[in-house]
């Protein structure tokens, strides 16, 4: 389950929290899981993440700009059950 903070109105920070049940106890990462700093300023607020397949799919403001979303992809894959992007 990610925790997302949202820092100077566009910039989004996820953090993985995860569980062994829905109910808790949950554990959360030390490390970020997915930023706007990690994309390199290339989509800001990005959204909407589905997860396919070894791809993570979600949609973004395209090269910083406010006019325009558009879709993005990463890989993503699952060592020890923790969600590892790249």
């Amino acid at each position: 389950m990610p925790s997302v903070g949202v820092e100077e109105g566009l910039r989004v920070d996820v953090t993985v929290v995860g569980g062994h049940t829905l109910t808790g106890p949950f554990v959360k990462a030390d490390a970020q899981f997915f930023s706007t700093d990690l994309l390199a300023g290339k989509a800001d607020a990005p959204g909407g993440a589905d997860v396919v397949a070894g791809h993570m799919y979600f949609h973004g403001r395209l090269n910083g700009g406010r006019s325009a979303r558009g879709p993005y992809e990463l890989p993503i894959s699952f060592p020890g059950d923790v969600p590892q992007l790249g």
